[in-house]
């Protein structure tokens, strides 16, 4: 699919869009769209779920001139304010790691773009439903979000680590004559954690300057100290901690009394 594909309108989430008249009608109401915003709502609709390089979006908006930088932050800023009501709006356009810009909501054109069912040839797959099309929209946009905020990443990186700790632990807890509850209790503690660290990586983003809310969280603003952002984690760690240890102290007290 690709930007003349589109021509005959198509939807954006929430948001019809008909590039034939240059208008969007959506949940705010119906809207005129600028020859700008036009020009790179196509291009970010016909790659949807792909990172388009500024400097493509550059060429669509202002062909045969030097677009800026700035005005094309200032483009996409009303876009995205039209789109989700807010300039810090990130629920249709995200900015891309390859300093990019990505359209994360589901597309769905309004005009087939394969042929009719009836022309398709025998033993071929159909063309997915509207439906079908606009959830697997829904997941790409998904994964281009994990991707960006790295959560497969942290995760995998987690995983790794507490499987070398349980290995380390399951060697020398015998010989230090350690109870046998605590390897119990470092296995829950790991696994309770993957959803905790996923949360984390979702949330949050470490930057050269701190850990910082991630910029695609609307209104997210930037934390002074790295301290006061994994203070929350912290104390839930060591609440969890202590509640997994009493537990397990409990459970072997009892078995040894029955």
């Amino acid at each position: 699919m690709d930007a003349s594909d589109l021509q005959g309108g198509f939807r954006l989430g929430e948001w019809l869009v008909e590039p034939g008249e240059s208008k969007a009608t959506g949940p705010g109401g119906r809207h005129d769209l600028t020859r700008e915003q036009l020009a790179l709502l196509l291009a970010l609709a016909g790659r949807a779920g792909t990172p388009v390089s500024r400097r493509e979006l550059r060429e669509c908006a202002w062909p045969g001139k030097s677009g800026t930088d700035a005005a094309l932050r200032d483009a996409i800023r009303s876009l995205r304010e039209l789109l989700g009501g807010s300039a810090a709006d990130r629920r249709y356009i995200v900015s891309s790691e390859h300093s990019g810009f990505v359209l994360v909501a589901p597309v769905t054109p309004m005009t087939p773009v394969a042929p009719a069912q009836a022309l398709v040839a025998p033993g071929a797959r159909p063309s997915p439903e509207p439906a079908a099309a606009a959830g697997m929209g829904r997941l790409q946009a998904l994964l281009v979000e994990l991707h960006r905020r790295s959560v497969l990443k942290v995760l995998g990186a987690y995983l790794v680590g507490m499987w070398v700790v349980l290995q380390v632990a399951e060697t020398t807890f015998e010989p230090l004559r350690l109870p046998n509850w605590w390897m119990t209790a470092l296995t829950i503690i790991a696994v309770v954690g993957v959803p905790i660290v996923a949360m984390l990586a979702w949330s949050y983003e470490i930057t050269a300057g701190g850990i910082v809310l991630d910029p695609g969280l609307p209104g997210g603003v930037r934390l002074p100290r790295a301290r006061r952002a994994v203070a929350p984690a912290m104390v839930a760690g060591v609440a969890l901690m202590a509640a997994v240890t009493g537990y397990a102290c409990g459970s072997t007290t009892m078995e040894r009394r029955g």
